[in-house]
């Protein structure tokens, strides 16, 4: 499963980590960093705007994980807020890779029509072609 080769090995403070997996006879579990902060779509939802600043730090940290999933040769895939969580301190955790593609090496390409139809970038929504930039286009 790609979700659980993705969690085993990075290794990055804005990701959430993979604390242990176990299967059972028809699923796999994993156990995952407790981040208690909640969602950014709760926040955001609740205080409707946030300052530049704050916003700046959020996407700032997106970016670092994102550049790290990259230098892995992993396309994250599926940027939205209710796929960022907050830690204890306020720090971006990013969590749910099940849409992640590995292997995808800078200029690269896919093909698989997948991720939140509202965050999708205009190349797969028309069905061609796409590498890395679907990340950046999710972020904003």
């Amino acid at each position: 499963v790609t979700e659980s080769r993705v969690l085993q090995n990075t290794r990055h403070p804005f990701l959430t980590a993979l604390k242990y997996a176990f299967q059972t006879n028809d699923r796999l579990c994993f156990v995952m960093e407790y981040a208690n902060g909640g969602e950014l779509f709760f926040h955001l939802s609740r205080e409707r705007v946030f300052t530049e600043e704050r916003a700046r730090f959020y996407g700032a940290e997106i970016v670092s994980a994102l550049e790290y999933l990259h230098s892995r040769d992993v396309v994250y895939r599926d940027i939205k807020l209710e796929n960022l969580m907050l830690d204890k301190d306020g720090h971006i955790k990013i969590t749910d890779f099940g849409l992640c593609k590995e292997g995808v090496s800078d200029g690269a390409t896919m093909k698989t029509f997948c991720g939140t139809p509202e965050y999708l970038a205009p190349e797969v929504l028309e069905d061609n072609d796409y590498g890395r930039a679907v990340d950046w286009w999710g972020l904003g």
